[in-house]
């Protein structure tokens, strides 16, 4: 990993720092109005992504999961009341999460020129490759690779962390919470794969990366946890997040790297 940093470099790396970073996207779009047009079309696009993707659910898998969860057991007849609650605040963040990766995944010529330009603002550096439809379509390409490799590791964690479903009476809440900061720290780095992918850093190294800033990554994906799930504010969470990780990547994890690697 060493050669991916500058030696003796001090890694900057906060959870309040990485959860407010998103918050901190409405200061500077006052401040840079110019940018209001990068932000209008990926907010309208996430309006329409997760509004179907809700409705799907609603539709579909709630009837179906609330179908299969019932019983003659005695303890059904207290959860009972409970079921429909619990049923539908555990669909909605499973359809925030859903949402967040297809979102990225469709929206990612957008969101590529929202990372870039809030970048090149607060560096005072315009990136001498501009935006075309020819890279746009390669980044939708890599977007939509790397959402499958993201997806393979989430996988292989989940499924090494059930072993601590065995431990009694506390197993299950230490796995719930172990999924949560896993889900956050994907989320993270789905964001901050924006400016990394512009330095052409492969999957491995991006990960090698974005771990050695790990409490900041996760700071930004419980931030767009919590943002999307407020109703009509939640759409603004990945354009949120994309800038705030914008923002760190600039601030405190390209001053750590060793070399630009943009060809």
């Amino acid at each position: 990993m060493s050669e991916l940093f500058k030696k003796n470099v001090k890694i900057k790396s906060s959870f309040i720092g990485g959860f407010g970073a998103s918050f901190a996207s409405f200061k500077f779009i006052r401040k840079n109005k110019s940018i209001l047009f990068f932000y209008i079309i990926p907010f309208l696009l996430n309006i329409l992504i997760l509004s179907l993707l809700l409705y799907l659910a609603w539709i579909n898998i709630f009837p179906f999961l609330k179908n299969h969860l019932t019983g003659d057991a005695w303890y059904f007849t207290f959860l009972k009341p409970l079921l429909v609650p619990i049923l539908l605040i555990f669909l909605f963040f499973i359809t925030t999460v859903v949402y967040g990766f297809i979102g990225n995944i469709l929206c990612s010529p957008f969101l590529n020129a929202l990372s870039q330009k809030t970048q090149e603002i607060i560096s005072g550096k315009k990136n001498d490759k501009p935006l075309s439809l020819k890279d746009s379509l390669e980044d939708f390409t890599r977007t939509f690779k790397n959402f499958f490799k993201m997806f393979f590791v989430i996988i292989i964690v989940y499924i090494l962390s059930l072993f601590l479903l065995l431990i009694p009476l506390i197993g299950a809440m230490i796995y719930s919470m172990i999924g949560y900061f896993i889900t956050s720290f994907i989320l993270g780095l789905q964001f901050l794969d924006y400016p990394l992918d512009r330095r052409k850093y492969t999957f491995k190294e991006k990960l090698k990366i974005v771990w050695k800033f790990k409490y900041s990554t996760i700071g930004l994906g419980i931030s767009y946890l919590i943002v999307s799930m407020i109703p009509i504010f939640g759409f603004l969470g990945i354009n949120m997040c994309i800038m705030g990780a914008s923002s760190i990547f600039e601030k405190n994890i390209s001053p750590a790297l060793s070399e630009y690697k943009i060809s």
